[in-house]
């Protein structure tokens, strides 16, 4: 817990017992979860409902929920983080006990109270005390992502960061045909759980992987969290910090996530046990060993890395369960694309293959594109002005 996050307690704790303290190796939220929970049996709560909304907060600063809650509940635990604008705290409300989370955007809730009736009551009215926000996963293509650091981890959890993305539908005609067949059977009849948990993104760069990164979380967001790793390499070399985010829990209504590793080229190669340690061999037990199994966590990795390249261990039949190789446009296809996003009628047709970063710098009048100086790709010589 970071020494700018604070946890405070109610001075008055009423029935819930005495105010407890936790030093500062104890993760937060696992020490209110663990209260919630003692202190729900204790009081013979036999009910439990969870619930999510997004919310428009606005701000999030340590005392704005007690403006918003209703009147008589009762704040009794809370941390708030402070480098997250986020804060997890235990409610006391009309006879029931509520375990929250809340950022400006969402609110989480999971309500401990006597009966059925009584607990989707307490539920609603705390619900309805937050201002209505927009569906991010809805609303312009929003989708959030939970982004992780070793930072992040040591503070109990990912910062929410809800992204513009662009539906699949939209950009389906950037991507060679190969590799569009390949990404729509990911986003349409995808089925998790099967053939394994590890996808594998692979190709040349400026071929849109990470533009297709966000088509996906779109695609996929009624039932999976999209979670994203800026530090792979940390993530893979610190078994506490590979737990937190594996076994972070899933909030209804989705019921699988989705672990984002971008640009891990040097922890899959054939060489990568004397490059990195033990980072693949971790990164294949949380896929397929022990750790993985029943988690409903699946990983997907990129990578610049041509597929012959990797490790056998890595693309082996019922580890990954899908492998997608990200190519460049023909010079037919480039061409066509090209006409079709309004390029000059004087730029000439393409004579190779080139990615699609190389077609929108052509777009922009670059003529000389980024992936001409690493090989055979765009103009044939001689042909650009």
């Amino acid at each position: 817990m970071d020494m700018e996050d604070t946890l405070t307690t109610s001075a008055d704790s009423g029935s819930f017992g005495n105010a407890l303290s936790a030093g500062l190796e104890v993760r937060p939220t696992d020490f209110l979860d663990g209260w919630w929970l003692h202190e729900a049996t204790k009081a013979d709560y036999a009910e439990f409902t969870y619930a999510t909304s997004h919310t428009a907060l606005g701000t999030l600063e340590p005392t704005t929920l007690e403006g918003i809650l209703p009147e008589g509940a009762q704040v009794v635990r809370r941390v708030f983080f402070t480098s997250m604008k986020k804060q997890d705290l235990m409610v006391a409300y009309e006879d029931a006990l509520v375990a929250m989370s809340v950022s400006a955007t969402w609110v989480w809730m999971a309500v401990a109270a006597r009966d059925a009736k009584h607990a989707a009551y307490v539920k609603d009215a705390l619900l309805d005390a937050f201002p209505e926000g927009e569906d991010i996963a809805a609303v312009e293509a929003k989708v959030p992502f939970f982004v992780w650091t070793a930072g992040s981890a040591a503070l109990g959890g990912g910062r929410l960061n809800p992204l513009k993305v662009d539906p699949w539908e939209e950009i389906r005609d950037n991507y060679a045909p190969e590799t569009g067949s390949a990404l729509t059977g990911l986003f349409d009849g995808f089925e998790p759980g099967k053939g394994g948990s590890l996808l594998l993104w692979h190709g040349v760069p400026g071929t849109g992987k990470s533009h297709a990164l966000g088509a996906l979380a779109h695609a996929w967001r009624s039932w999976c969290a999209t979670h994203y790793v800026a530090d792979p390499e940390a993530l893979l070399g610190d078994p506490d910090y590979l737990l937190t985010v594996t076994l972070e829990p899933v909030k209804q209504p989705r019921e699988w996530k989705l672990i984002i590793l971008e640009d891990t080229s040097e922890l899959l190669t054939a060489d990568a046990s004397a490059r990195t340690g033990h980072a693949l061999s971790r990164l294949l037990n949380v896929t397929d060993g022990m750790l993985g199994q029943g988690s409903n966590t699946l990983f997907l990795i990129t990578t610049n890395e041509p597929l012959g390249s990797f490790h056998e261990a890595v693309a082996r039949p019922g580890r990954c369960a899908s492998q997608v190789e990200f190519l460049a446009m023909s010079a037919a296809q480039g061409t066509e694309w090209l006409r079709a996003h309004g390029a000059p009628s004087e730029l000439p047709a393409l004579r190779a293959p080139a990615a699609l970063a190389d077609l929108y710098a052509m777009l922009e009048g670059d003529q000389v594109a980024p992936s001409h100086r690493r090989g055979p790709v765009g103009f044939a010589p001689g042909e650009v002005a």
